[in-house]
């Protein structure tokens, strides 16, 4: 079954987020705790112990030498090894991450989540998915080192590029790029204050003793699968409908 939306509006996306994250808040929080261990994979190939140990040494901040001395040589022997966890890390929360998008997409439709087969096939457009987040985050980043507000616009316009990544996987990087820049067309304003919604209601969950932000990023999480499938769904109707009204004009012409 697939859900008919309303249009793009913050009181649409946040009703059908809330109860989406209401009725599949474990399957979501599974996999948000898969994600969230793949990111730890790094402290499995360096022991930062000693580091720690020393940087807690009240002594070593009054004398320089010693700080260079000591701590350096340590972090240069932990630097590759960090950096080498961290790029698995990062691979293995990519692969996780297919699978969060497409389970969130599922909830908002109104389908099935299945955790199990939407793992099992996650591989399927996954080097497209991380060359695409690669390249569209170093385009935000640049553009938000030239001046804040180009980063804001460019995280706005291409607000989609992961989901529709993750769910389009047939997809080129070019093409996932320009659909992301065209639907969110028109719907600037709405989606910055998507965006800062988004914030203060995982700001609320994280001032509630810091566990409610369990739920709230389920919230929010759906709150962007809501916006794409909103949307998706006004572009396939703005698509769909000349090619409605091609025959008539076709047979009113042959009438005339």
């Amino acid at each position: 079954m697939t859900n008919t939306f309303r249009q793009l509006s913050l009181d649409a996306v946040w009703n059908l987020s809330w109860n989406q994250a209401k009725k599949n808040f474990l399957v979501i929080f599974a996999i948000n705790i898969i994600i969230w261990l793949c990111g730890q994979l790094s402290s499995l190939f360096a022991n930062t112990t000693q580091l720690m140990v020393m940087l807690k040494d009240p002594f070593l901040y009054d004398n320089p030498d010693r700080m260079l001395n000591l701590v350096l040589p340590v972090i240069l022997s932990l630097l590759p090894m960090l950096l080498i966890g961290s790029f698995i890390g990062w691979l293995a929360s990519s692969y996780f991450s297919i699978a969060r998008f497409r389970l969130l997409v599922d909830g908002v439709r109104d389908a099935k989540l299945d955790l199990t087969e939407r793992i099992k096939s996650a591989h399927k457009g996954y080097l497209t998915y991380i060359i695409t987040v690669f390249i569209n985050s170093i385009l935000i980043g640049l553009a938000t080192c030239l001046c804040i507000l180009p980063g804001i616009f460019l995280s706005v316009r291409l607000l989609l590029v992961p989901i529709i990544a993750a769910n389009e996987p047939d997809l080129t990087l070019g093409e996932i790029l320009g659909k992301s820049w065209n639907l969110t067309r028109g719907h600037f304003w709405t989606l910055l204050g998507y965006g800062i919604v988004a914030m203060l209601v995982n700001l609320v969950g994280l001032i509630c003793c810091c566990v409610g932000v369990l739920f709230t990023t389920v919230v929010t999480q759906f709150m962007l699968a809501s916006v794409y499938c909103i949307l998706a769904q006004e572009d396939e109707t703005s698509t769909e409908a000349p090619a409605e009204e091609a025959p008539e004009s076709t047979y009113n012409k042959e009438e005339k």
